[in-house]
């Protein structure tokens, strides 16, 4: 449920792009784990949702994954 809250937080005064980067590469280095995971790098795992329309568009996420990656294998939909 926690894609809820994206919007909440825009709503609060962040921007959208502001809302992804706290949500991904600043929640990694929060938690530590930024050597690996957080932003899309060479190296790094390779955890992605890809998204119909646009990605600053926050409200409705859920309906719109078209697929997801963990670990850089595809686990559900597919693009």
């Amino acid at each position: 449920e926690n894609l809820r809250e994206l919007p909440l937080m825009e709503a609060g005064g962040m921007a959208p792009s502001d809302v992804l980067q706290a949500t991904t590469r600043v929640a990694a280095e929060l938690m530590g784990v930024a050597e690996q995971r957080g932003t899309i790098e060479p190296g790094k795992d390779a955890d992605l949702v890809i998204l119909d329309g646009d990605p600053l568009d926050l409200a409705g996420y859920r309906e719109r994954i078209a697929a997801a990656y963990l670990g850089g294998r595809l686990v559900a939909g597919g693009v």
